[in-house]
């Protein structure tokens, strides 16, 4: 065991996303960064700190459930109460910042990992009451030179020379077919073409109903093997008909491996879009979030998806035509390809070695 485990493992990991619904890509990135560290460190105490409606989607042996009473940012007595009762060596924040959370974590010895996916929750890690408290701010919001885009907040960095700015691509756990489900892996086994619909999170809407059920009639009027993974299904809930198996959501693992195996993805383009990307998929994106239309404007400037309106007229359209012309599908995963959007979970694993074995810099 390394000098930078044996101190680790006895403190542990706590991690705060913002968590309002089930389908948040924060309280996703947190599941996915614990089971992996999990893997990392057998032992290891790991918590995720999240609001009560939303820690069922994080039910994993071995992480601890820690019930807020609302989102983190609601709930700063909760989250401070947490961190001083288990103390650990490392705390994550995921697009909350709440400087007081921020100090109680630096007080009890934690080093403080801010993580950020997107401008607006980028800026929160720069205010002037959280900057001072933060060791590492990792952002995987898409950034193809691997920049820090914000030309005041490189100005604060070579002030707080204490605070590493670290870009991550994107974060996804590695392909993995054996999390699965037996029919879903039945399902691709027997299907060994098939398109893959997935809107991301649970509460995103199109046309005033949920876009799980129009991505749903989309996959339908494919006319060929589908999956539609839904966020605002329970887990273990699956339905299979006219060609087209219907899941709840998936271990992050199994999700990609599914991404990895289809001929096509239409997907939300929220994190899923950039993990994607990373695996060189054939994407129809459509945004389904305000913040989310400049990452999909950014990468179909560069020719690596195709963007798509939030109608369920222009999601069939267009996943008909990207399924019928294989020379485009060519053409987006070579751009996806020339991109070189990397999976930075490998890095974001050794980076909390490394802050463990680095001294405090107050």
């Amino acid at each position: 065991m390394r000098l930078a485990e044996a101190r680790l493992l006895p403190r542990g990991l706590l991690l705060i996303p913002v968590s309002g619904g089930s389908g948040s890509g924060e309280l996703q990135r947190a599941l996915l960064l614990a089971r992996s560290a999990q893997r990392r460190w057998p032992g290891l105490p790991i918590a995720i700190a999240a609001a009560a409606s939303a820690l069922p989607a994080t039910a994993e042996p071995g992480i601890d459930q820690l019930a807020l009473p609302g989102s983190p940012t609601r709930s700063s007595t909760e989250v401070m109460a947490a961190i001083r009762s288990r103390r650990p060596a490392v705390v994550i924040f995921d697009s909350t910042a709440r400087p007081a959370q921020l100090r109680a974590a630096r007080a009890v010895g934690a080093k403080v990992v801010y993580l950020s996916s997107r401008p607006s929750a980028r800026a929160r890690g720069f205010r002037f009451g959280a900057l001072a408290q933060i060791s590492e701010h990792w952002s995987v919001e898409l950034s193809l030179d691997a920049s820090l885009p914000g030309r005041f907040q490189r100005w604060l960095l070579r002030w707080y020379q204490g605070v590493r700015w670290r870009p991550l691509g994107t974060l996804h756990e590695v392909p993995d077919p054996e999390r699965l489900p037996p029919e879903l892996r039945n399902f691709v086994d027997t299907h060994p073409v098939f398109a893959l619909f997935c809107p991301g999170g649970g509460g995103a809407r199109i046309e005033g109903r949920p876009a799980g059920d129009a991505f749903a009639e989309a996959a339908r009027a494919l006319h060929a093997p589908a999956v539609v993974i839904r966020g605002d299904w329970a887990p273990n809930r699956i339905e299979h008909a006219d060609g087209v198996l219907r899941s709840g959501p998936l271990a992050n693992a199994a999700l990609m491996a599914l991404l990895q195996r289809a001929e096509l993805a239409v997907v939300g383009a929220g994190s899923l879009l950039l993990q994607a990307v990373s695996l060189e998929v054939p994407c129809v994106a459509v945004a389904l979030a305000k913040d989310q239309s400049p990452r999909l404007q950014s990468l179909a400037a560069h020719g690596a998806v195709l963007e798509c309106a939030p109608k369920t007229e222009a999601v069939i359209t267009a996943a008909r035509q990207l399924s019928g012309d294989g020379s485009k599908r060519q053409a987006l995963r070579t751009r996806s390809q020339t991109l070189g959007l990397r999976n930075g979970l490998e890095e974001a694993l050794t980076a909390l070695e490394e802050l463990v074995s680095r001294p405090l810099v107050t």
